[in-house]
């Protein structure tokens, strides 16, 4: 979700507002220093230009994070991507029962990539209100 917004910050505000007292925000973001996206390059999934406005690593979620009043742990999980990645690098629509099926394949390769070169395709912050 943040990576869609041109407010990422003020959207965390908004939403650390609807918080009961001791609630919690779960954010989850396509990882910027992700193997894949470093394998892939500009076929990387996660770009998703013109929807994700911001791409993130770790230490830029932190800092939003922190600008918005919030403080949380953040950590990597893995979102299976190959299916769309061979669908932009193939060109066949994503929604073909081919592309799933290869995706499905290819998810096993996807986390090896990850464990050698450079972490999980997405990040995740389970993040409350300061105090």
């Amino acid at each position: 979700m943040l990576e869609h917004t041109h407010h990422p910050v003020e959207l965390v505000k908004f939403l650390s507002n609807l918080l009961a007292s001791k609630g919690i925000l779960y954010i989850e973001v396509p990882n910027l220093k992700s193997g894949c996206a470093k394998i892939f390059g500009k076929y990387w999934k996660g770009y998703y230009v013109p929807r994700h406005i911001f791409h993130f690593t770790k230490e830029s979620l932190n800092e939003i994070l922190q600008l918005a009043g919030m403080h949380g742990d953040i950590a990597g999980i893995e979102m299976p991507f190959m299916g769309n990645t061979f669908s932009i690098i193939s060109g066949i629509n994503k929604t073909n029962v081919f592309v799933r099926f290869v995706g499905v394949l290819l998810h096993p390769i996807q986390i090896l990539i990850g464990l050698l070169f450079g972490g999980p395709t997405a990040l995740t912050a389970s993040c409350s209100r300061k105090y």
